[in-house]
């Protein structure tokens, strides 16, 4: 991550239309050091503890095998995308398609296989 997001205050947040059918507004919070708006609606992201932990549940419980160097191999890519943790911008449906892309690359698993650990 570039910026260690930090949330305005309450006063300074902007008004920002909220994901609905109807037009409506709500003060969002941004960071102060960047201006990155926060998302507060909707899937936001998680930390690669979950993924790591996700992972962890494929070698365990799966009927396939998975091995460390490639449960290494599969960190290392996710932990050298830009802002992949990132809970301001980045939504988990996106993470987890990242995610999900880059297991069946190295592991050769199906996309619904993948899924069903998440």
């Amino acid at each position: 991550m570039a910026c260690r997001h930090e949330d305005c205050r309450y006063d300074e947040r902007g008004w920002l239309p909220i994901d609905s059918e109807v037009a409506n507004t709500v003060r969002h919070p941004h960071c102060k050091h960047c201006g990155t708006v926060r998302n507060l609606f909707g899937d936001s992201a998680v930390g690669m503890g979950y993924f790591m932990n996700v992972l962890s549940s494929m070698k365990r419980r799966g009927g396939k095998v998975i091995a460390d160097s490639q449960i290494r191999l599969i960190s290392k890519k996710l932990m050298s995308m830009d802002d992949f943790e990132d809970r301001y911008w980045m939504r988990r449906s996106i993470q987890e398609e990242v995610f999900i892309n880059t297991v069946s690359k190295y592991c050769n698993f199906s996309q619904n296989y993948i899924k069903s650990f998440l």
